[in-house]
């Protein structure tokens, strides 16, 4: 085989030949939909609000309140479904890599990371977006309850970025090639951040859409590390 032969085969798609290791798909797949399920259910807490927090407080309070359980929650869920992932498949995210990131790497994130931020500054007029979501000339309470929000959305893609790990896992062993594709940021894409889009409406909705699918592509290029790839999403996501 020619190196131009070796090169195309890695980038074709086709079905892995490997019939066990293909199997070996499922428990990553049933994983990230179990991952998915536990992540919705904290938009339960949205039940207490009339029953509850309505009769204790009201209006940005009950924001505080849905965000500080909502996030709690999501911790202890996430440390649960972790323990329990390991326990049975002995796989985890959390693997401190001997080899560097490698000066080009390293520079291809920066661009990734800063680029974008700028693009969307220049484009509200010079403004970091968190600037415009947290408001101005807001009350302290208001300001708190945006904040906390900010914090739940925080916890949630920490588990968006244990998704696109179990998905892109999965999708390499049911196939061979493809190494450039981001099979992970595009399942999150098509499950998360939909799902994300009609139960958070925001002004920024199309935006975090969009970033489903370049974090998945952060992921690649930061060598699956998951603290690097998580620390870049919070800063695209805030800024």
């Amino acid at each position: 085989m020619t190196e131009t032969e070796g090169k195309t085969s890695k980038n074709f798609i086709r079905l892995n030949p490997d019939a066990e290791e293909r199997r070996g798909c499922l428990k990553f797949f049933l994983a990230a939909a179990i991952l998915l399920c536990g992540m919705y259910l904290s938009e339960l807490f949205h039940l207490l609000e009339k029953p509850l927090f309505s009769l204790l407080f009201y209006g940005s309070v009950e924001k505080i309140l849905f965000a500080a359980c909502a996030t709690v929650y999501l911790l202890l869920f996430f440390v649960f479904f972790h323990k329990v992932f390991y326990k049975k498949t002995g796989i985890t995210p959390f693997i401190k890599r001997e080899e560097k990131l490698g000066l080009r790497r390293t520079a291809i994130l920066y661009a990734m990371t800063v680029v974008p931020i700028l693009a969307v500054g220049i484009a509200l007029n010079f403004q970091f977006k968190i600037v415009l979501e947290l408001g101005e000339k807001v009350t302290g309470l208001t300001l708190a309850s945006n904040l906390c929000m900010y914090a739940y959305a925080a916890v949630k893609l920490l588990l968006a970025v244990y998704f696109i790990f179990l998905t892109e896992t999965g999708f390499r062993k049911l196939f061979v090639g493809g190494k450039y594709i981001p099979y992970g940021g595009i399942s999150l894409l098509l499950t998360f951040g939909i799902i994300e889009f009609f139960v958070t409406a925001s002004s920024f909705s199309w935006l975090y859409l969009a970033l489903c699918v370049y974090y998945g592509i952060i992921w690649l290029v930061a060598g699956q590390r998951f603290g690097l790839t998580y620390c870049l999403t919070i800063i695209l996501y805030v800024l």
